[in-house]
């Protein structure tokens, strides 16, 4: 202990006692060891199987908190640090080599070696340059692109030398090294750890049982049943080593969480690592996020058509006033006056009704004939079967409805055009007679009901002030809301398009959610499908996650891992889903044009509707779905133990 003490110490145990519980009964794994480990040594702790030597290194690591004790580096408690100082500690200030070469399977050699950087916060191009130096000092630069498991037992066990050498360690923690190798790789792995110490300047601690190796050592420990005994070598004093002591400056300044970039990397690569699950499982997101964009985006395309095709974009500025009782409270010009005044007015349509007793031919019968102006006539949505519409300055047009030259027999709608119709109206002053029949100048396409328009001059000329209906133009839908309150307010009634568009736009809102409903259950699915793939995920890396926790990944690097990889996996079958659907309102609805074309519809419809804030939410959508599913599997992840991960089998 005297030739110790001479030396600066990296390492100093004080009464580490290490327990464990199996059931009720308590196995000491480490008896009261208290021990220093001088910088620039060569500590081999050698002893016979089970004797407590990998107890010791977990506990000497911080990767395995004591029981009792504590353990000093440079002074400092190890598990006095916080979980994220302990992570960085050991990415930047120690490297390990196992007896087992440990990986994550998915990443290539050089991006192996380069984790302990990553896990400092570099960026990639820094990292991977220092791997490659590190793979060069051990002779195995040209696998750098390989797959770990594609090389033998000896050239894994000189790259995880490299990987441990990477982050330029103060010390380097060797546990049965070469246990699983041949007598002449063994010697090759033993003159590498020598080199590193005798060059490179490092601190090197070997666990092992082969006796063979305390040649190396300048220092020994021999443990056994849990006690360790401390015995010094030659000694051999080392000079501080500057190079190292700058780059741990320039270190500290770049502690920061793995980077973005490399989670992506990562997250992707353990995706491509087991194709035909994860493309299975996105399948089902695909299915799952088209079903609910498809049904949805097909509501939205059902209620523009209803307020579009069917209302007219134009009628929402439209306010249809009527008068509840005209005798007390009339709808005439003066009324027309007033309401023009009102601010947002654009321009007023006037329509007067009355039954009469029509000829036309030999053919008598009853109508209602309606008296429009030619605001009133542009404003209604007049479909054309045969002719034109009236000029409402000609008192000698005449327009009749399809439905009533129907029941007259007409067969061929045009040859009722030009004919003379003699009127009898039924006013409130009694029966007016026209002095001249009235010429059929078109038919106005319906279905159902006997109707004839004629010019609203004609029912003025016969003095008729009282008008049935006006309809109110706003300059903007906006206004309407204000223009039907101050027409209320003089004691008219009015109604509206909106009000219509108001009652569709309920009923869609109650039927998309049902569309979703229905698209959810396939979602559900998909979301069960993904939690089962992370999770399996989970239990096949829980090796992996335990090597990048001890290499220094921080428990809340592990969480964002499988949080990112939940994530991809939302984002590229959602988007996949968005694609397919897609697709499939394009064939639905050029499908749908074609059949509409061959029964004679010229204009274009869509039976969907994409709106951008569609496409945003169901993104939006599927990172919550993605962030939601990963948060099981993601916590289980951050609270791996490494000593118990990489103990199974």
């Amino acid at each position: 202990m005297n030739d110790i003490a001479r030396q600066k110490l990296l390492i100093e145990a004080r009464g580490i006692v290490k327990n464990f519980h199996l059931g009720e009964r308590t196995v000491a794994g480490t008896k009261q060891a208290s021990f220093s480990i001088p910088d620039g040594s060569f500590t081999v702790i050698h002893g016979p199987s089970g004797s407590g030597k990998t107890t010791l290194l977990n506990v000497l690591t911080g990767l395995d908190e004591p029981s009792e004790g504590t353990v000093l580096y440079q002074g400092t408690n190890l598990y006095d640090l916080p979980e994220s100082e302990l992570a960085h500690f050991r990415a930047r200030t120690m490297g390990i080599v196992y007896q087992t070469s440990y990986w994550v399977k998915s990443l290539n050699v050089l991006e192996n070696v380069a984790l302990p950087l990553h896990f400092l916060g570099y960026n990639k191009a820094d990292a991977e340059r220092e791997a490659r130096e590190s793979l060069r000092r051990v002779g195995m630069e040209v696998h750098a692109e390989t797959l770990p498991s594609l090389l033998s037992g000896g050239e894994q066990q000189r790259v995880a030398m490299a990987r441990a050498l990477v982050s330029n360690p103060d010390y380097i923690v060797a546990d049965e090294p070469t246990g699983n190798l041949d007598s002449e790789n063994s010697e090759h792995i033993m003159n590498l750890l020598d080199y590193f110490r005798k060059e490179l300047r490092r601190t090197i601690i070997l666990v092992t049982h082969n006796e063979e190796y305390l040649r190396y050592a300048t220092h020994t420990m021999y443990i056994k049943d849990g006690v360790v005994k401390q015995a010094s070598g030659q000694q051999e004093q080392t000079l501080p080593d500057m190079t190292r002591q700058a780059a741990f400056a320039q270190m500290d300044e770049r502690l920061r969480p793995i980077r973005l970039s490399m989670l992506l990397r990562m997250a992707f690569a353990n995706i491509q690592s087991k194709k035909f699950r994860n493309n299975l499982t996105m399948l089902g997101v695909a299915i799952g996020i088209s079903s609910i964009f498809l049904l949805l985006s097909f509501g939205l395309g059902l209620q523009n058509l209803v307020q579009k095709e069917i209302i007219g974009t134009d009628s929402v500025r439209v306010i249809n006033v009527t008068s509840v009782n005209s005798d007390v409270l009339k709808l005439d010009s003066v009324a027309v006056e007033r309401m023009s005044k009102i601010s947002g007015v654009e321009k007023i349509g006037k329509q007067n009704t009355a039954a009469a007793d029509f000829q036309l031919g030999s053919a008598k019968a009853d109508s209602v004939v309606y008296g429009v102006d030619k605001e009133y006539l542009s404003l209604n949505n007049f479909t054309m079967v045969a002719g034109d519409k009236i000029q409402p300055d000609n008192l000698d047009e005449l327009m009749v409805s399809e439905s009533l030259l129907k029941t007259l027999g007409y067969g061929d709608l045009s040859t009722a055009l030009g004919k003379k119709v003699s009127l009898t109206l039924r006013l409130d002053e009694g029966e007016k007679v026209l002095d001249s029949p009235l010429k059929i100048v078109g038919v106005v396409k319906a279905e159902s009901g006997s109707a004839m328009y004629v010019s609203q001059e004609l029912y003025r000329q016969l003095g008729e002030n009282n008008l049935k209906q006006l309809k109110v133009v706003s300059t903007d839908d906006i206004n309407v809301a204000a223009i039907r309150q101050q027409i209320e307010t003089m004691g008219y009634q009015t109604s509206s398009p909106l009000d219509t568009i108001d009652q569709v736009n309920r009923f869609f809102k109650f039927f998309n959610i049902l569309l979703v409903g229905f698209g959810g259950i396939g979602m559900l699915i998909a979301v069960i499908g993904m939690l089962n793939t992370l999770t399996v995920a989970l239990l096949e890396r829980t090796k992996e996650v335990g090597l990048m926790i001890a290499l220094g990944a921080r428990r809340r690097d592990m969480r964002r891992l499988f949080v990112t990889e939940s994530m991809l996996l939302t984002m590229i079958g959602g988007v996949a889903g968005i694609v397919l659907s897609l697709g499939a309102e394009f064939i639905v609805n050029l499908a749908a044009n074609q059949a509409a074309s061959s029964r004679g519809v010229d204009d274009a419809f869509s039976l969907f509707a994409v709106p951008v804030w569609l496409v945003l939410v169901t993104v939006l959508f599927m990172c919550f779905i993605g962030y939601i599913v990963s948060l099981l599997p993601a916590r289980r992840a951050g609270r791996i133990s490494p000593v118990e991960a990489l103990r199974r089998e």
